[in-house]
């Protein structure tokens, strides 16, 4: 019994860990009827980026000011006139560099991406350490009406050498040609794409240097703004014998030289630049022009890879999404628990994550599904307590749900750590609307503890001709063998090549059945006997001495692979603590496992699931998922 846990807590973490996806939805918070009951004040809701991971937060800083409201009028019209149906704002923040000598500049969230907005002159600080600020001609890009992404922003010590120049972004490189230890002068080399684009010298290593003598700055004229900084780089020290020369780097920052436009009238996609005020360091945009009426089902392009959505269901539901295809690892953070815009959102010491705040959770829009939650409870200062009463609680419920064909009948389905997962097949009034229930022996997956991956769930058409293989997961294929003139079908099924089941159904018979229809292979997974795990059902099929074909609308696989959830099964931090299998629900905790939170700490509670804090004194945490694209 423990090796069969074994293997399915590694299949688990294996089909987990990899969270790859060829793009990647990150979901804000659901406006509209859940439950029944409608979340909207006044017919509006707004987003900003605690209940929207798509828009830019520092958690470190606590900067991020981008806001979305939607105001609904004329029944579930978004209005191109005043006052208008959506409404985006953005406002610069004070930001200090990496190298905090070198002061601050106005960062900005501009449509879920971090953008420098100018630099500005830290009260703090001695201006004359402030190279970039103070070798800019037009530090301000906002008043010139555009803003630059920020590429580079680090204090970490980098050793550059002859042989080894410093790699910048957007095909810059900074190298030296010579140090001369009598002058304490570094001759400095910019190239780009191979060619070189400036020289310079500085002069770290002299008596007294100061900070403008340690820096080396490269700037130029983007648009309408003359001599901005661009590229600013901090040289600690040299070093130059007979046989070596080296120089030492602590501090890079660089700037895009591609601008962005925000000047008034500006579009990006549905919106339009309605204001902007260069000195509160604010964007104000909206949908002028551009009326959006919220149908079901429907996806409009906002800005950029801001998406809205809405769910196929007769009730309202609407939600940003930001649709992203660049290859690389992304975070889907949850709402930011602790001081956040100098205020305590925590409740006696607590916080609750759900689909809502962290879109990391399960959640099914169309349908309205999803119950996950996770509890922290701090106690004794930030710690989480590994012992009774439980600083962390996990609690997910399983729900009804209809299949996509829904002939078939329901299934109660439960979000497992992110994922939806099978809990058992689910008994209907209706007689003959339950069939893969009935054809099942052990239908309660939670019964046997136990929980399925569900792999397909559909119901769009497929044209199969005789021949035909019909694709599923885990390595199966359905072979249309053959069609007879009374329309029985004849089918194979094989995985990873090899014959596994054959059967004959009649989906062409006049008065053939939901059971007449539908081929389905059931097997014993894990500690359950006789289960369906693929079904598939034909509206039809037909041989005409022409053509033998059969029309697929119906196609649902569940994971042979179980995930064990029996009391004490370790998941990460994560213990199962109790199982309900009638009431469908399970429980976890931490015991054993306190926590306690110091900053800029990262803690594995599931598998791609992690709790993290803020690199700074106030106590900022929260969850995030890691997704590979």
């Amino acid at each position: 019994m423990r090796m069969i846990f074994a293997i399915a807590v590694a299949a688990l973490l294996l089909v987990l860990s990899a969270h790859a996806a060829e793009k990647l939805d990150i979901r804000s918070e659901v406006a509209g009827t859940m439950n029944g009951v409608s979340n909207l004040v006044d017919d509006s809701f707004t987003w900003n980026p605690q209940n929207f991971p798509g828009f830019y937060y520092d958690p470190k800083k606590d900067i991020g000011t981008e806001q979305f409201t939607v105001s609904i009028t004329d029944g579930n019209d978004l209005s191109g006139e005043a006052p208008y149906g959506i409404v985006y704002s953005t406002t610069a923040s004070q930001s200090a560099f990496k190298l905090s000598e070198f002061g601050s500049y106005n960062l900005i969230g501009f449509m879920g991406e971090k953008y420098f907005a100018g630099y500005v002159n830290d009260t703090g600080l001695s201006q004359w350490t402030q190279i970039p600020l103070i070798r800019s001609d037009d530090p301000n890009s906002l008043d010139k009406g555009q803003l630059q992404r920020i590429l580079m922003d680090d204090n970490s010590e980098s050793v550059v050498t002859q042989d080894k120049p410093l790699d910048l972004q957007e095909g810059y490189q900074l190298g030296f040609k010579t140090i001369d230890n009598r002058y304490h002068r570094v001759d400095l080399e910019l190239q780009k794409d191979g060619v070189v684009v400036d020289s310079s010298s500085a002069y770290p290593s002299k008596d007294d240097a100061t900070y403008s003598d340690k820096t080396y700055t490269y700037k130029k004229d983007l648009g309408n703004q003359k001599g901005l900084v661009t590229i600013a780089i901090h040289i600690k020290n040299a070093y130059n014998d007979t046989e070596n020369a080296a120089i030492t780097v602590d501090g890079i920052w660089q700037i895009s030289e591609e601008s962005t436009a925000v000047k008034k009238e500006t579009k990006f996609g549905k919106m339009t630049v309605a204001e902007v005020d260069a000195i509160a360091g604010t964007i104000i945009m909206n949908n002028a022009g551009q009326p959006i009426a919220l149908l079901k089902n429907s996806d409009v392009t906002l800005m950029g890879d801001i998406h809205l959505k809405t769910a196929n269901n007769d009730a309202l539901r609407l939600y940003l999404c930001r649709q992203v295809t660049q290859p690389g690892i992304y975070h889907i953070r949850g709402s930011i628990a602790g001081a956040v815009d100098d205020n305590d959102n925590l409740e006696d010491g607590s916080f609750t994550w759900n689909p809502q705040n962290f879109a990391g959770f399960y959640y099914d829009a169309d349908r309205d599904l999803g119950t996950e939650t996770l509890t922290t409870t701090l106690t004794e200062g930030n710690r989480l307590s590994g012992d009774y009463p439980n600083g962390i609680i996990y609690q997910t419920t399983a729900q009804i749900a209809e299949l996509q064909f829904q002939d078939w009948g329901k299934y109660r389905i439960i979000g497992f750590m992110g994922e939806p997962c099978f809990a058992g097949y689910s008994s209907t009034e209706d007689l003959g609307q339950d069939m893969l229930y009935r054809v099942s022996i052990d239908e309660n997956s939670l019964a046997s503890e136990q929980l399925e991956k569900i792999l397909l769930d559909s119901s769009e058409k497929t044209v199969l001709a005789k021949g035909d293989f019909l694709d599923l997961e885990e390595g199966y294929r359905l072979l249309l063998k053959g069609i007879d003139e009374s329309g029985r079908a004849l089918l194979e099924l094989s995985r990873d090549g090899e014959l596994v089941h054959s059967k004959i159904i009649a989906p062409g018979n006049e008065y053939a059945t939901i059971a007449d229809k539908t081929y389905y292979y059931r097997t014993n997974v894990g500690d359950q006997n006789g289960l369906v795990t693929i079904a598939v059902h034909f509206k039809d099929a037909v041989s005409d001495g022409r053509k033998s074909e059969a029309i697929v609308d119906g196609v649902w696989q569940i994971s042979e692979k179980p995930i064990s959830v029996v009391p004490d099964m370790s998941f990460g931090k994560m213990l199962v603590r109790s199982i309900d299998a009638n009431g469908g629900v399970i429980t976890m905790d931490n015991k054993d496992n306190a926590i306690t939170l110091n900053k800029n700490h990262e803690v594995s509670l599931f598998p791609e699931i992690r709790l993290r804090t803020a690199d700074n004194d106030s106590l900022r945490f929260f969850i995030d998922m890691q997704v590979r694209i």
